[in-house]
């Protein structure tokens, strides 16, 4: 470009060719860019949709610690009978008569725990129809609800197992915060938590799967 400046002052009959070529490969430069700018665009698109068709990876989570839960007393003698408890007192879920527990945390004005009840009390009844499976309890864990709130909840989605009101969060906090629904899998002499769903069920047949699977280990 500085050559064509001073050959268009050296060569004043000239002005507007010299002109028209420096202007021209300022435009070719231009377009250049243009040209460089949109195969950068191209690629870095290419590389996004070649990261995302990759498998998703992800490291293994670090196993949870056996929930330290303490019950409080059932409400009802049938509730103390379906769980085999010696006694109407607090009790650990060592103390029930099962190997397994599932665990459904919810709260009573909750909509996706609304949605999710009629499915729960499917699995409910699937494993009492079971005999293989008699030794596995349910058991409802209310959170941040009032009592009015929880028996209306019962009465509305004919809730068949025990319901626990949660009112200072202990239960939740024994297991590490539970968000609402979820339903979680325990195992009962240790405590270990071998599932934990989020949210309303939706493939029913891969968690009754996963449940007998664990119902299963020694």
């Amino acid at each position: 470009m500085f050559v064509l400046m001073v050959t268009s002052i050296s060569n004043p009959q000239y002005p507007f060719r010299l002109r028209f070529i420096q202007t021209d490969i300022l435009g070719r430069g231009i377009q250049m860019k243009k040209k460089c700018i949109i195969k950068y665009f191209q690629a870095l698109l290419c590389l996004l949709f070649a990261l995302l068709c990759l498998p998703a990876y992800a490291p293994a989570a670090s196993e949870p610690a056996p929930a330290q839960i303490t019950m409080p007393a059932p409400d009802s003698p049938q509730a103390q009978k379906y769980l085999g408890l010696k006694d109407m007192e607090p009790f650990p879920l060592s103390a029930l008569n099962a190997k397994i527990v599932i665990i459904e945390f919810f709260n009573a004005l909750c909509p996706h725990c609304g949605a999710n009840a009629p499915i729960v009390n499917k699995l409910y009844k699937v494993v009492q129809e079971d005999s293989s499976l008699r030794d596995v309890k349910f058991m409802g864990v209310a959170i941040g609800s009032e009592k009015s709130e929880v028996d209306a909840f019962r009465k509305n989605f004919k809730v068949p197992f025990p319901i626990f009101i949660d009112e200072n969060f202990a239960i939740s906090a024994a297991v590490g915060g539970a968000d609402t629904p979820t339903t979680m899998v325990l195992g009962t002499s240790n405590g270990k938590v071998y599932a934990s769903l989020v949210g309303v069920i939706k493939e029913f047949d891969g968690f009754l799967k996963e449940l007998i699977a664990i119902h299963k280990k020694p």
